[in-house]
Protein backbone atom coordinates (compact mmCIF):
# COMPACT_ATOMS: atom_id res chain seq x y z
CA UNK A 1 0.00 0.00 0.00
CA UNK A 2 2.91 2.73 1.13
CA UNK A 3 4.60 1.64 -2.22
CA UNK A 4 2.31 2.46 -4.27
CA UNK A 5 0.75 5.53 -2.81
CA UNK A 6 5.18 6.72 -3.41
CA UNK A 7 4.34 6.41 -6.81
CA UNK A 8 1.42 8.40 -6.74
CA UNK A 9 2.92 11.17 -4.73
CA UNK A 10 6.41 10.86 -5.92
CA UNK A 11 5.73 13.06 -9.30
CA UNK A 12 2.97 15.36 -6.78
CA UNK A 13 5.73 16.13 -4.51
CA UNK A 14 8.57 16.97 -7.34
CA UNK A 15 6.06 19.13 -8.96
CA UNK A 16 5.28 21.13 -6.16
CA UNK A 17 8.76 21.22 -5.09
CA UNK A 18 9.76 22.45 -8.51
CA UNK A 19 6.64 25.17 -8.19
CA UNK A 20 7.75 26.17 -4.91
CA UNK A 21 10.80 27.14 -6.08
CA UNK A 22 10.02 28.91 -9.11
CA UNK A 23 7.24 30.98 -6.56
CA UNK A 24 10.06 31.64 -3.92
CA UNK A 25 12.43 32.84 -6.91
CA UNK A 26 9.87 35.43 -8.31
CA UNK A 27 8.53 36.47 -4.30
CA UNK A 28 12.49 37.29 -3.89
CA UNK A 29 13.44 38.83 -7.17
CA UNK A 30 10.09 40.96 -6.45
CA UNK A 31 10.96 41.73 -3.36
CA UNK A 32 14.62 42.87 -3.74
CA UNK A 33 12.62 45.57 -6.52
CA UNK A 34 10.24 46.96 -4.00
CA UNK A 35 12.91 46.80 -1.31
CA UNK A 36 14.86 48.93 -3.34
CA UNK A 37 12.52 51.28 -4.70
CA UNK A 38 10.72 51.72 -0.77
CA UNK A 39 14.41 52.55 0.16
CA UNK A 40 15.50 54.76 -2.83
CA UNK A 41 16.76 57.42 -1.09
CA UNK A 42 18.57 56.71 1.68
CA UNK A 43 20.63 53.98 -0.56
CA UNK A 44 22.54 56.11 -2.86
CA UNK A 45 23.38 55.43 -6.34
CA UNK A 46 25.91 53.59 -5.56
CA UNK A 47 24.07 51.47 -3.38
CA UNK A 48 21.26 50.60 -5.65
CA UNK A 49 23.66 49.44 -8.29
CA UNK A 50 25.78 47.61 -5.97
CA UNK A 51 22.49 45.76 -4.32
CA UNK A 52 21.27 44.35 -7.89
CA UNK A 53 24.44 43.66 -9.59
CA UNK A 54 26.17 41.71 -6.40
CA UNK A 55 22.29 39.90 -6.35
CA UNK A 56 22.63 39.14 -10.11
CA UNK A 57 26.02 38.05 -9.81
CA UNK A 58 25.35 35.55 -7.06
CA UNK A 59 22.80 34.50 -9.17
CA UNK A 60 24.27 33.54 -12.15
CA UNK A 61 27.25 31.53 -10.40
CA UNK A 62 24.72 29.54 -8.11
CA UNK A 63 22.74 28.29 -11.30
CA UNK A 64 25.86 27.54 -13.12
CA UNK A 65 27.13 25.70 -9.86
CA UNK A 66 23.88 24.14 -8.82
CA UNK A 67 22.10 22.85 -11.96
CA UNK A 68 19.14 21.97 -10.06
CA UNK A 69 18.68 25.50 -9.21
CA UNK A 70 19.46 26.55 -12.37
CA UNK A 71 15.42 27.23 -13.45
CA UNK A 72 14.58 29.60 -10.58
CA UNK A 73 17.54 31.09 -10.10
CA UNK A 74 17.49 32.21 -13.95
CA UNK A 75 13.70 33.85 -13.52
CA UNK A 76 15.74 35.52 -10.54
CA UNK A 77 18.53 36.84 -12.66
CA UNK A 78 15.61 37.74 -15.05
CA UNK A 79 13.48 40.02 -12.66
CA UNK A 80 16.94 41.40 -11.14
CA UNK A 81 17.94 42.43 -14.85
CA UNK A 82 14.66 44.59 -15.16
CA UNK A 83 15.34 45.84 -11.98
CA UNK A 84 18.70 46.90 -13.09
CA UNK A 85 16.74 48.46 -16.37
CA UNK A 86 14.48 50.56 -14.30
CA UNK A 87 17.03 51.51 -11.92
CA UNK A 88 19.41 53.02 -15.25
CA UNK A 89 16.45 54.70 -16.47
CA UNK A 90 15.40 56.31 -13.43
CA UNK A 91 18.97 57.28 -12.43
CA UNK A 92 20.33 58.85 -15.91
CA UNK A 93 16.90 59.95 -17.53
CA UNK A 94 18.33 58.52 -21.04
CA UNK A 95 15.13 59.64 -22.53
CA UNK A 96 14.69 56.18 -23.61
CA UNK A 97 10.71 55.26 -23.63
CA UNK A 98 9.24 52.61 -22.32
CA UNK A 99 9.03 49.95 -24.96
CA UNK A 100 12.73 50.19 -25.73
CA UNK A 101 13.67 49.43 -21.89
CA UNK A 102 11.24 46.25 -22.12
CA UNK A 103 12.39 45.24 -25.48
CA UNK A 104 16.21 45.51 -24.33
CA UNK A 105 15.27 43.50 -21.14
CA UNK A 106 13.46 40.61 -23.48
CA UNK A 107 16.69 41.13 -25.81
CA UNK A 108 18.85 40.28 -22.50
CA UNK A 109 16.58 37.59 -21.41
CA UNK A 110 16.74 35.48 -24.27
CA UNK A 111 20.09 33.84 -23.88
CA UNK A 112 18.88 33.09 -20.31
CA UNK A 113 16.02 31.42 -21.43
CA UNK A 114 17.30 29.40 -23.68
CA UNK A 115 20.18 28.34 -21.03
CA UNK A 116 17.30 27.50 -18.33
CA UNK A 117 14.96 25.92 -20.95
CA UNK A 118 12.10 25.83 -18.40
CA UNK A 119 8.30 26.65 -19.01
CA UNK A 120 8.06 29.43 -16.25
CA UNK A 121 11.36 31.72 -17.42
CA UNK A 122 9.93 31.47 -21.21
CA UNK A 123 6.27 32.61 -19.59
CA UNK A 124 8.26 35.72 -17.83
CA UNK A 125 10.30 36.50 -21.26
CA UNK A 126 7.15 36.43 -23.68
CA UNK A 127 5.43 38.73 -20.78
CA UNK A 128 8.27 41.39 -20.99
CA UNK A 129 8.30 40.76 -24.88
CA UNK A 130 4.40 41.42 -25.60
CA UNK A 131 4.51 44.28 -22.86
CA UNK A 132 7.13 45.46 -25.19
CA UNK A 133 5.44 44.94 -28.28
CA UNK A 134 2.48 46.71 -26.68
CA UNK A 135 3.80 50.08 -25.44
CA UNK A 136 5.78 50.17 -29.07
CA UNK A 137 2.40 50.24 -30.22
CA UNK A 138 0.99 52.51 -28.26
CA UNK A 139 4.32 54.87 -29.12
CA UNK A 140 3.66 54.41 -32.72
CA UNK A 141 0.12 55.36 -32.76
CA UNK A 142 -2.08 58.40 -32.83
CA UNK A 143 -5.08 56.89 -30.58
CA UNK A 144 -5.02 52.95 -29.45
CA UNK A 145 -8.75 53.59 -28.49
CA UNK A 146 -9.61 54.71 -31.87
CA UNK A 147 -7.41 52.77 -34.35
CA UNK A 148 -7.61 54.09 -37.94
CA UNK A 149 -6.59 52.15 -41.07
CA UNK A 150 -3.85 54.49 -41.36
CA UNK A 151 -1.77 52.46 -38.15
CA UNK A 152 -2.60 49.30 -40.19
CA UNK A 153 1.72 49.01 -40.80
CA UNK A 154 2.11 49.11 -37.20
CA UNK A 155 -0.42 46.96 -35.82
CA UNK A 156 0.47 44.17 -38.29
CA UNK A 157 4.16 44.16 -37.62
CA UNK A 158 3.10 43.61 -33.75
CA UNK A 159 0.96 41.04 -34.68
CA UNK A 160 3.91 39.37 -37.00
CA UNK A 161 6.10 39.29 -33.80
CA UNK A 162 3.21 38.06 -31.56
CA UNK A 163 2.21 35.25 -33.72
CA UNK A 164 6.33 34.41 -34.34
CA UNK A 165 6.77 34.32 -30.68
CA UNK A 166 3.67 32.32 -30.39
CA UNK A 167 5.25 29.92 -32.90
CA UNK A 168 8.67 29.64 -31.62
CA UNK A 169 7.41 28.40 -28.09
CA UNK A 170 5.19 25.92 -29.52
CA UNK A 171 5.05 21.84 -29.69
CA UNK A 172 7.19 21.21 -32.62
CA UNK A 173 10.32 24.22 -31.73
CA UNK A 174 10.05 22.47 -28.05
CA UNK A 175 13.08 20.18 -28.70
CA UNK A 176 15.50 23.68 -29.35
CA UNK A 177 13.67 25.67 -26.79
CA UNK A 178 12.61 23.99 -24.01
CA UNK A 179 9.69 25.62 -23.12
CA UNK A 180 6.32 24.41 -21.70
CA UNK A 181 2.95 24.38 -22.62
CA UNK A 182 2.15 27.60 -20.37
CA UNK A 183 4.63 29.83 -22.19
CA UNK A 184 2.89 29.25 -25.16
CA UNK A 185 -0.61 29.54 -24.14
CA UNK A 186 0.34 33.03 -22.59
CA UNK A 187 1.50 34.22 -25.28
CA UNK A 188 -1.55 33.09 -27.54
CA UNK A 189 -4.35 34.43 -25.27
CA UNK A 190 -1.89 37.51 -25.23
CA UNK A 191 -2.06 37.43 -28.98
CA UNK A 192 -5.56 36.74 -29.33
CA UNK A 193 -6.59 39.54 -26.79
CA UNK A 194 -4.43 41.61 -28.78
CA UNK A 195 -5.55 40.91 -32.43
CA UNK A 196 -9.28 40.92 -31.15
CA UNK A 197 -9.19 43.97 -29.60
CA UNK A 198 -7.58 46.21 -32.34
CA UNK A 199 -10.28 44.52 -34.43
CA UNK A 200 -12.98 45.51 -32.45
CA UNK A 201 -11.54 49.55 -32.36
CA UNK A 202 -10.68 49.46 -35.76
CA UNK A 203 -14.49 48.28 -36.55
CA UNK A 204 -16.30 51.40 -34.73
CA UNK A 205 -13.25 53.61 -36.28
CA UNK A 206 -15.44 55.82 -38.93
CA UNK A 207 -12.48 55.87 -41.51
CA UNK A 208 -12.21 52.05 -42.54
CA UNK A 209 -12.45 48.65 -41.46
CA UNK A 210 -8.58 46.99 -42.69
CA UNK A 211 -7.49 45.76 -39.47
CA UNK A 212 -10.90 44.35 -38.99
CA UNK A 213 -10.86 42.41 -41.64
CA UNK A 214 -7.51 41.11 -41.46
CA UNK A 215 -8.02 39.86 -37.69
CA UNK A 216 -10.46 38.03 -39.06
CA UNK A 217 -8.14 36.17 -41.81
CA UNK A 218 -5.54 35.96 -38.65
CA UNK A 219 -7.80 33.83 -36.44
CA UNK A 220 -9.44 32.29 -38.70
CA UNK A 221 -5.64 30.89 -40.04
CA UNK A 222 -5.07 30.06 -36.49
CA UNK A 223 -7.42 28.07 -36.07
CA UNK A 224 -7.70 25.94 -39.31
CA UNK A 225 -3.71 25.62 -38.54
CA UNK A 226 -5.08 24.64 -34.49
CA UNK A 227 -7.66 22.19 -35.49
CA UNK A 228 -5.10 19.82 -37.70
CA UNK A 229 -4.14 16.90 -36.43
CA UNK A 230 -0.80 17.32 -36.38
CA UNK A 231 -0.68 20.72 -34.55
CA UNK A 232 -4.28 20.50 -32.56
CA UNK A 233 -4.32 22.22 -29.16
CA UNK A 234 -8.14 22.57 -27.65
CA UNK A 235 -6.64 25.37 -25.62
CA UNK A 236 -5.58 27.35 -28.59
CA UNK A 237 -8.36 26.50 -30.97
CA UNK A 238 -10.94 27.87 -28.37
CA UNK A 239 -8.61 31.15 -28.25
CA UNK A 240 -9.07 31.88 -31.65
CA UNK A 241 -12.72 30.81 -32.07
CA UNK A 242 -13.53 33.19 -29.08
CA UNK A 243 -11.66 36.09 -30.80
CA UNK A 244 -13.52 35.06 -33.97
CA UNK A 245 -16.98 35.29 -32.51
CA UNK A 246 -16.41 38.26 -30.78
CA UNK A 247 -15.00 39.79 -33.79
CA UNK A 248 -18.23 38.44 -35.41
CA UNK A 249 -20.75 39.56 -32.74
CA UNK A 250 -19.31 43.24 -33.29
CA UNK A 251 -19.71 43.35 -36.94
CA UNK A 252 -23.15 42.16 -36.55
CA UNK A 253 -23.85 44.32 -34.12
CA UNK A 254 -23.00 47.19 -35.66
CA UNK A 255 -24.97 46.62 -39.08
CA UNK A 256 -28.03 45.97 -37.14
CA UNK A 257 -27.80 48.78 -34.84
CA UNK A 258 -26.08 51.26 -37.37
CA UNK A 259 -29.41 50.43 -39.16
CA UNK A 260 -31.96 50.23 -36.56
CA UNK A 261 -35.14 51.75 -37.00
CA UNK A 262 -38.04 51.62 -34.20
CA UNK A 263 -37.70 49.49 -30.61
CA UNK A 264 -33.97 49.07 -29.78
CA UNK A 265 -35.19 45.98 -27.78
CA UNK A 266 -35.88 43.85 -30.42
CA UNK A 267 -33.05 44.75 -32.09
CA UNK A 268 -30.38 43.93 -28.69
CA UNK A 269 -32.60 40.75 -28.49
CA UNK A 270 -32.40 39.65 -32.29
CA UNK A 271 -28.27 39.82 -31.61
CA UNK A 272 -28.33 38.09 -28.13
CA UNK A 273 -30.19 35.36 -30.00
CA UNK A 274 -27.29 35.24 -33.08
CA UNK A 275 -24.25 35.56 -30.73
CA UNK A 276 -25.74 32.85 -28.57
CA UNK A 277 -26.25 30.90 -31.72
CA UNK A 278 -23.29 31.84 -33.24
CA UNK A 279 -21.30 30.51 -29.74
CA UNK A 280 -23.51 27.72 -29.20
CA UNK A 281 -22.60 26.06 -32.78
CA UNK A 282 -18.68 26.99 -32.42
CA UNK A 283 -18.57 24.72 -28.96
CA UNK A 284 -20.25 22.05 -30.48
CA UNK A 285 -17.42 22.32 -33.68
CA UNK A 286 -14.31 22.63 -31.05
CA UNK A 287 -15.96 19.90 -29.11
CA UNK A 288 -16.19 17.90 -32.33
CA UNK A 289 -12.76 18.33 -33.58
CA UNK A 290 -11.73 16.87 -29.57
CA UNK A 291 -13.92 14.02 -30.20
CA UNK A 292 -12.40 13.69 -33.31
CA UNK A 293 -8.47 13.96 -32.41
CA UNK A 294 -8.95 12.00 -29.35
CA UNK A 295 -8.93 14.94 -26.97
CA UNK A 296 -5.11 15.71 -27.92
CA UNK A 297 -4.08 18.88 -26.05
Amino acid sequence: MNSVTDKHHGPLTASLARATAILAATLTGLGVIFWLAANWDTLGRIGQFALLQVSMLACGLAALWHPGWRAPLSLLLFLLTGGLLANVGQTYQTGADPWQLFALWALLGLPMAWAARHDALWAAWALVLMTALSLWVAANTTRWWHIRDQDATTYIFAWALSLLTVGGLSAPARPWTGAGLWSMRLTLTLTVVAITCTAVSNLLASDGSLLYVLALLALGAGAVLLSRRDYFDLYGLSGCALGINVCLVSGLGQLLLDGARGDMLLVWLLLGLMAAALLGWTVKMVMQLARQHGGVA
